[in-house]
């Protein structure tokens, strides 16, 4: 990854990588972003329709790019 990557490049090309992945593994993919910023654009990026968070367990979540 580039330095000047947006937290929203790292989130998509995190999930481009690893279609259904662990919120806990995605904040550690995107570790040069605070936990809060990595949330936030998940939380902006589902809003959108971009993608999906789906509860996988207690307190354990999925990510993935919506179809």
């Amino acid at each position: 990854m580039e330095p000047q990557d947006t937290v929203t490049d790292r989130i998509l090309h995190a999930l481009g990588r690893a279609p259904d992945c662990d919120l806990e593994d995605l904040v550690l993919r995107c570790s040069d972003f605070t936990l809060q910023e990595v949330l936030v654009e998940v939380n902006r990026l589902c809003q959108w329709g971009h993608v999906l968070l789906t509860p996988k367990g207690a307190l354990t979540y999925t990510v993935r790019l919506a179809a």
